[in-house]
C-alpha cells in the first residue's frame, strides 16, 4: 500500500505576469531591455493562442477573492514608461487584443530627460573610440574602467550602473556630468530611448486596453530610503499620475524590484497608499495564495516566441 505524503502541497500557479521595458531595435542595449517589434508581435500572438490573457486588475481581484480558474492566465506589464510603449507596443498589442499595464516613473516624464541608465549607456558604450580608459570618482573613491573594446565598455557600463543605483539624484547627476566631461562628450539629449511626455502618457492611458500604474517619482531603491523618502516616492507618484490623468492609480511596481530592493516597510507603505496590488521583478509565477503587494513577474528578453512559451511553462510547473 502506497503511503500518502504528509508534506504540504505547494499552491497551484495562478498566473504569469510578463515584464517588458521597451519594444524597439536600439543601437545600444547593454541592459537587454529591448524586444524587437517583430519578436514582440510573435510573442503576444503565441502567448494569447496558448493561455487566457488577463489584466492586472482582474488578477488582483481574483487573488483578493481567492477565486481560481482551471487554467492559469498571463498578464502583460511594462516598466518605466518609454515612448515606444505608445508608438510601437500599443498598436501591436491592440491589434492582437492583449491588454497591458505600464508602470511610469514620474520625474523623467515631467522633466523630459533620459532615464539615467540610458544616459550612462550612451556616454560609456557610445564613447569616442579614442578613449581607452575612464576614471570615475564615486563617493570620494576613484575607479578606473577600460574602454578598449565594445565588450569592455559593456562591462564598464554594467558596473557603473551597479555603483550609481544607490546614489541620490543630485549626486548621480554630478557623476554623469563628470563622465561626460572625461569623455569629452555632451550629456545626451532625450531622443532615442526617451520617456513618454505627459501628452503621450495621456494618449496611451486613453487606449481601452491600457492601464497606467506608478513606478515612484525617481526610480530609487525603496529599501535604502528613510520612511519619509519612501512614502514621498510611493504616494507622490500615485498623486502625480492621478492628477495628470484625472483618474485613480491602483497599481504599483517596485523600482529594480528584486527582493533586496524593497522591504516590509515598502510593502506596508504601498498598502497604506491605497494601491490594489504591486509588482516586483522576483522571477516566479503568481501562486494562488500570493500576496497582492509583492507579485512576482517573468522578465521577457528578445526571445523567439517558442522560447518565451517554454519559460512560461517552466514557471507554471516549477
Amino acid at each position: 500500500m502506497r503511503r500518502r505524503s504528509t508534506s504540504p502541497r505547494r499552491p497551484a500557479a495562478r498566473a504569469v505576469i510578463l515584464l517588458y521595458h521597451r519594444v524597439a531595435k536600439a543601437e545600444l542595449d547593454p541592459f537587454r531591455i529591448c524586444v524587437h517589434p517583430e519578436r514582440f508581435e510573435a510573442q503576444l500572438e503565441a502567448v494569447s493562442a496558448s493561455y487566457p490573457i488577463s489584466t492586472l486588475g482582474a488578477l488582483a481581484g481574483a487573488l483578493e477573492e481567492r477565486t481560481t480558474d482551471e487554467k492559469p492566465c498571463v498578464v502583460v506589464t511594462f516598466d518605466d514608461g518609454y515612448a515606444d510603449n505608445l508608438e510601437v507596443a500599443e498598436p501591436i498589442a491592440s491589434a492582437i487584443g492583449v491588454p497591458f499595464t505600464v508602470f511610469v516613473t514620474g520625474e523623467p516624464l515631467s522633466k523630459g530627460e533620459l532615464f539615467w541608465w540610458d544616459e550612462l549607456a550612451t556616454l560609456v558604450v557610445g564613447a569616442p573610440d579614442r578613449k581607452a580608459h575612464l576614471v570615475v570618482n564615486i563617493r570620494g573613491r576613484a575607479r578606473s574602467f577600460s574602454l578598449k573594446s565594445h565588450d569592455r565598455r559593456i562591462r564598464a557600463c554594467l558596473e557603473l550602473h551597479r555603483l550609481l543605483r544607490p546614489l541620490e539624484g543630485p549626486e548621480r547627476r554630478r557623476v554623469l556630468h563628470g563622465i561626460a566631461a572625461d569623455l569629452v562628450s555632451d550629456v545626451p539629449a532625450a531622443t532615442e530611448g526617451r520617456p513618454l511626455t505627459p501628452d503621450e502618457l495621456r494618449r496611451l492611458a486613453s487606449a481601452p486596453d491600457v492601464t497606467v500604474g506608478a513606478h515612484t517619482m525617481t526610480h530609487r531603491e525603496l529599501s535604502s530610503l528613510s520612511d519619509e523618502e519612501r512614502v514621498a516616492e510611493i504616494e507622490g507618484s500615485k498623486r502625480f499620475l492621478g492628477q495628470l490623468l484625472e483618474r485613480r492609480v491602483d497599481f504599483f511596481s517596485y523600482p529594480f524590484g528584486r527582493a533586496q530592493d524593497f522591504d516590509t516597510a515598502s510593502i506596508e507603505a504601498v498598502r497604506a497608499a491605497g494601491y490594489r496590488a504591486a509588482c516586483s521583478t522576483v522571477q516566479a509565477a503568481v501562486a494562488a495564495d500570493a500576496t497582492r503587494w509583492a507579485l512576482p513577474r517573468v522578465t521577457v528578453y528578445n526571445w523567439q516566441a517558442e522560447d518565451l512559451l517554454d519559460r512560461i511553462r517552466r514557471f507554471l510547473h516549477a
